[in-house]
């Protein structure tokens, strides 16, 4: 099953770790450019292949799926 994520949606790695905020997707290079805040409260940016994601679990801005 492949995902349609969307700008704005709040994404994890499948392996875990923060979650992050898709700024941007590059529907042909398969990647999304998400943003997250490290443990030092600071921003942090970074390209990501979309097959590396999942919608992040328990997240409040995710926008509701049927």
């Amino acid at each position: 099953m492949e995902n349609n994520f969307k700008a704005g949606e709040v994404v994890q790695l499948k392996t875990g770790g923060p979650k992050m905020i898709i700024k941007e997707i590059d529907v042909e290079a398969k990647m999304a450019y998400v943003s997250w805040l490290d443990s030092k409260e600071q921003v942090q940016n970074k390209d990501i292949d979309l097959s590396l994601l999942k919608y992040a679990p328990n997240s409040r801005f995710n926008t509701i799926r049927n």
